[in-house]
């Protein structure tokens, strides 16, 4: 049985103000891609229902980090986008394993962006230089619950250059063991290690890269979110409180 929908007043009032008038418009004037701005309001009371500990976080860093996923036009949720995380009472904009590859694609530079697991029993052999080598056939017969031994990245650009990665199990599994604040068992290092294995390299290829604004703000505020930082994404953000039910004079 899934979790009982929140029906406190601490859901009603932020209900209230992501459907509100102004609310609204400060949404239609962040996003720039196709979702509208009910429909991102919308989803963000969804994640409320299925995330209930972010009812712990202020209004205001949830107002902030719905603003961001708006404002890069990625929604957030299941779909491996966008996320919005509770950390204590501040909710932070995280960028997902497709949210990143989305943000490189908008880039003219980037002609192509590869990422990939490499899992025991693989062929895989790669080297630095001028052009780098890197090799990848995966194994016809791979067994289930073989050890993955590596990550990689490779990003081209439009001007026929190549900007390459390579990290091992231990090198991906250290950062995951220094950044990831979260142990809990719905963590994606647990149900989708190899889509985190990739986003994390991706982010060290994409720091060397010609990639989009968007997806450099977008690594930064994912890297805020590992180290602990505080993102303030609140700070802008002014909306006029409402009580359910009431109205102006």
């Amino acid at each position: 049985m899934g979790e009982l929908v929140p029906q406190d007043n601490s859901f009603a009032q932020i209900s209230n103000v992501l459907l509100g008038e102004g609310m609204q418009k400060q949404l239609a004037l962040a996003c720039t891609r196709s979702v509208t701005p009910e429909r991102m309001a919308r989803i963000a009371l969804t994640e409320l229902r299925r995330t209930p500990r972010l009812l712990q976080c202020s209004p205001s860093s949830i107002y902030g980090a719905l603003m961001q996923c708006a404002q890069l036009g990625l929604e957030p949720g299941p779909m491996g986008l966008a996320y919005l995380i509770p950390y204590g009472t501040e909710c932070q904009f995280q960028i997902g394993y497709r949210g990143i590859l989305n943000l490189i694609w908008r880039s003219e530079l980037v002609s192509s962006i590869q990422s990939e697991v490499v899992y025991e029993g693989d062929h895989f052999e790669y080297a630095n230089g001028i052009p780098p080598i890197l090799r990848h056939v995966p194994s016809d017969d791979r067994e289930v619950g073989a050890k993955p031994t590596h990550a990689y990245c490779v990003i081209g650009t439009t001007s026929g250059g190549w900007v390459s990665r390579v990290m091992t199990f231990d090198e991906i599994e250290a950062v995951r063991g220094k950044y990831s604040k979260s142990r809990n068992s719905d963590s994606p290092w647990i149900t989708a290690w190899g889509e985190m294995a990739c986003k994390t390299v991706i982010k060290f290829t994409a720091k060397r890269a010609p990639v989009s604004a968007e997806a450099n703000q977008a690594i930064s505020l994912d890297d805020m979110s590992e180290i602990g930082m505080k993102q303030n994404l609140g700070s802008t953000i002014e909306v006029e409180t409402q009580e359910p039910g009431e109205s102006k004079d």
